[in-house]
Order: structure tokens, then C-alpha cells, then sequence
């Protein structure tokens, strides 16, 4: 389990790859409300998940675990962002739909980061 640093530092990555994506998506290109969105917010969660998981990794259950919070937290950033954006119109029901969505999608990346871990550890 890598703790702390780990998790904020996957945290870091995810939420900065949340805010340039969203940006570029919505101002430059102009793709509103499509599926661009929904793959941003999945690399970012993944990247964030990816980025928590830190040798030496002694369980999968574990680095899920820490794949989710640090997934968690990137999208738990963005949240005063959107409040200031959309003018306090986000509804509860999205929010928590999308929380849940980045606590899958940071577990399941953590998850794989970590069994690949584990099996490079048992290697060597």
C-alpha cells in the first residue's frame, strides 16, 4: 500500500487531467454534453487510480481501495468548480451518480495496477 502521498499525488493527476479536458472539450472544441465528456472523466479517473497505486503493493483489495479514493478525490476537487460554473444548478442525483462512477473506475484501474504489481513483486 503506498498511503497518503500516493493517493494525493494520483489525486493531483486526475483532477488536472478533469480540468484541461473539460476545458478544451467544452470551450475549444465545442462538444457540450456528449460521450467526449464520459471518456475524459474515465481517463481521468483511471490515470488517477493508476497513479495511487505505488510498490510495494501488498493486496489488490488494498489498491483498489486506494485507486477509488484517489479517484474520489479528483472528481470531490472539481465540485466547487461545477457549483461556480453551472451556478449551483447540479443536481444531487448527478453528483452522486458521478461519484460513484469515479470510485468504479479508480477501483477497477487500481485494481488492475496492483495485481500487475503484485505479480512483478512475486517475479522477483
Amino acid at each position: 500500500m503506498a498511503g497518503t502521498p500516493a493517493i494525493v499525488r494520483g489525486a493531483s493527476w486526475g483532477f488536472s487531467l478533469l480540468l484541461v479536458g473539460e476545458l478544451v472539450t467544452l470551450q475549444l472544441l465545442g462538444l457540450g454534453n456528449g460521450l467526449v465528456l464520459y471518456v475524459v472523466a474515465a481517463a481521468a479517473y483511471a490515470l488517477a487510480g493508476n497513479r495511487a497505486v505505488q510498490p510495494p503493493v501488498v493486496s489488490v483489495r488494498a489498491a483498489a481501495r486506494d485507486g477509488a479514493l484517489a479517484a474520489a478525490l479528483a472528481y470531490g476537487l472539481t465540485i466547487p468548480l461545477r457549483f461556480i460554473v453551472h451556478s449551483a444548478s447540479t443536481s444531487v442525483l448527478a453528483t452522486g451518480v458521478a461519484l460513484a462512477f469515479a470510485l468504479v473506475v479508480g477501483a477497477l484501474a487500481g485494481s488492475i495496477v496492483g495485481r500487475a504489481r503484485l505479480d512483478e513483486q512475486a517475479r522477483r
